[in-house]
């Protein structure tokens, strides 16, 4: 494959900028967020603290390492330049000029908000333009799906803006959140077990053909859940049975990548525990959905544990062999692994203490920490060349 650009090593890739950035946003933000919820601090935000800090996660930080991370893949999956140079850096601004919307005042907001649905439709475009191509078929629900979250944020835009269900702004969230769940479930399942079996041929990694061919099919309903006369018909229980027999097929489907075998490589060990999340966070849901579980619970489980985690896992990864690193996770990296995961761990929990905001604040914080240790590690890494002058 010859991509040839002549400029700066940090616009070779989409994933340099935007692995960089998304990490920096959610460091910043979430400490932010956590400090504003904690009355350490008051933000001014359209809309409210809580509509701002899932908008950010969700279409701000997920959103950037999607992007960064689809446009490297699809560049390998097609041999073809789809994102670099001036493009890319267009890219960066219209995503840097989203994440000032609830900032910002008056008729600025919906510019904004312009940049995040001009960023959003060029990049299905671009996808659709080189996925729908012959060859691609398997990767044609890459596409489909960045289409789906993108008509999701734009209704979320007009929630926002007052000009569409606004009390249904939460679940549109939620669905949102869900689409991106859908997509670490895709891309785990294509690059967990095989980075396993590259590394470590004798964990015995297994993917059961029956369950490969229907899981992410039957997967694919989960944020329809989020539309209220879904989600409680019959009582919920539907729902939740659902979810209950999607989350015993995803805990078959983790228990086959023979998990327990990849302790001695923490940067594989962390998509494996980040997986081990799907089916934790699918019976959280399906106990939601029974009113027995909080949303705390629900949301934080698939957010930090699934999408998060998953994330932080990826990002090292793939920033070094990409790179052309030896792909071994650091010191510092174990340790941003071992904060994010005990951040999780203390936001599901968090109900059961006696100081919840306590709580809230240590779990915001350290989840700050350990993606502010990627973004310090990293940067070296993603701004120079690669050490054998390939471009990816």
């Amino acid at each position: 494959m010859k991509i040839l650009y002549s400029g700066h090593p940090f616009w070779f890739t989409a994933f340099r900028p935007f692995f960089l950035l998304a990490s920096l946003q959610f460091a910043l933000f979430l400490i932010l967020w956590v400090f504003n919820y904690t009355q350490f601090l008051r933000l001014e935000v359209l809309h409210s603290g809580l509509v701002w800090h899932m908008h950010e996660m969700i279409f701000g930080f997920a959103r950037a390492v999607i992007i960064g991370f689809l446009f490297t893949a699809a560049q390998n999956w097609t041999g073809k330049k789809l994102l670099n140079g001036r493009m890319l850096q267009l890219f960066v601004i219209l995503w840097i000029s989203g994440r000032t919307a609830f900032f910002i005042p008056g008729f600025l907001i919906y510019l904004a908000l312009a940049a995040d649905t001009v960023l959003n439709f060029t990049a299905v475009y671009l996808l659709v333009k080189f996925l729908f191509t012959p060859g691609q078929k398997h990767n044609r629900i890459i596409a489909l799906l960045f289409a789906y979250f993108s008509a999701v944020q734009l209704i979320v835009q007009a929630a926002l803006l007052n000009y569409l269900v606004p009390e249904k702004i939460i679940h549109l969230m939620h669905m949102g959140l869900l689409v991106v769940v859908l997509y670490v479930m895709i891309i785990a399942g294509r690059v967990v077990p095989f980075f396993t079996g590259v590394v470590l041929p004798e964990a015995g990694t297994r993917r059961v053909d029956l369950l490969e061919k229907n899981i992410m099919w039957l997967s694919l309903p989960i944020p329809i859940l989020e539309l209220s006369e879904v989600g409680a018909f019959a009582g919920g229980w539907i729902a939740a049975g659902y979810l209950i027999l999607l989350a015993g097929l995803h805990a078959i489907r983790w228990f086959f990548w023979h998990p327990w075998k990849t302790l001695s490589k923490p940067i594989l060990f962390i998509l494996h525990i980040s997986y081990l999340w799907v089916p934790v966070s699918l019976v959280a849901y399906a106990l939601f959905m029974l009113k027995i579980a909080t949303p705390g619970i629900v949301w934080h489980s698939f957010g930090l544990g699934v999408i998060a985690m998953f994330i932080l896992g990826m990002m090292t990864r793939v920033s070094l062999g990409h790179t052309g690193r030896p792909i071994v996770a650091s010191k510092n990296v174990m340790l941003a692994y071992f904060l994010l995961g005990s951040a999780v761990l203390i936001r599901v929990s968090v109900s059961f203490w006696s100081n919840v905001n306590f709580g809230y604040l240590v779990s915001g914080v350290l989840a700050s920490i350990a993606f502010l240790i990627f973004f310090i590690e990293y940067v070296p890494v993603l701004v120079s060349a690669r050490p054998d002058g390939k471009q990816i």
